[in-house]
């Protein structure tokens, strides 16, 4: 019988609840999380989804894991950290795939491995119409591509610093030679919605130019911390 393929269990959370999230994942098993600091803006004139008028420190932990201890950990996450409440947070499990790896690569701004040959994209989840939007770009765009994610319709965002670096014998992907300040935003939207984003800041911004950025909507395969009514406002926000 083959093992199930491993999921990221991504949790998004106000700052001071770090160390409860990462106590109740120990105690499922989880091997220790990947750690960042992020800052959380929430559009007053979207009050879709997570902190509305909100803003702040927030703390980015990401677990590989497999699905079943990811779901256990999402559910304790969403009672025991009590995510429902405004401006707490939110957990979401991926496939483990190599656009979620790249997720990590950018988060913790490891060397890019490039794509295995014949690499898809992973289909969308058939029971969960929601995406991830992960962005990554050069520090002096980050006033711009928050703009564009709020004129766009988005309700609230993620920003997380990075750093990309590449190395001489790998040139297959951003930047070429090239170390800097980088910004990666995050946020969570309605699978096409999130499309229509992530093609307006490569356009914007110009990401596919050599050493801009980089943009991947990955789809979700659950999430902790949103009630129904709320994701039911991002699916008709997406259908505009």
């Amino acid at each position: 019988m083959t093992e199930p393929s491993p999921v990221l269990l991504v949790a998004v959370i106000a700052g001071d609840l770090e160390e409860r999230a990462v106590h109740i994942a120990t105690e499922e098993g989880a091997p220790k999380p990947s750690l960042h600091e992020g800052f959380g803006i929430g559009f007053p004139e979207h009050m879709r989804f997570f902190g509305v008028t909100y803003q702040g420190l927030e703390s980015v932990c990401i677990w590989k894991t497999d699905p079943a201890r990811g779901e256990r950990i999402a559910r304790r996450l969403n009672l025991e950290l009590d995510l429902l409440q405004p401006y707490n947070g939110l957990a979401f499990t991926l496939e483990a795939s190599d656009d979620t790896e790249a997720l990590l690569d950018m988060a913790s701004a490891r060397p890019q491995a490039p794509a295995s040959p014949g690499h898809a994209p992973p289909p969308p989840a058939t029971e969960l119409p929601l995406a991830l939007l992960a962005v990554m770009f050069p520090d002096a765009d980050r006033d711009a591509a928050v703009e564009i994610v709020r004129r766009g319709g988005g309700a609230g965002l993620t920003l997380m610093d990075a750093r990309n670096a590449t190395t001489d014998h790998h040139p297959r992907i951003l930047s070429l030679h090239y170390e800097g300040a980088r910004t990666l935003l995050l946020a969570i939207l309605e699978t096409g919605h999130g499309e229509r984003l992530r093609t307006t800041l490569d356009t914007e911004l110009g990401l596919a130019a050599h050493g801009r950025g980089l943009g991947l909507v990955l789809p979700l395969r659950g999430v902790a911390g949103l009630k129904p009514e709320q994701i039911e406002r991002l699916l008709e926000d997406g259908d505009r």
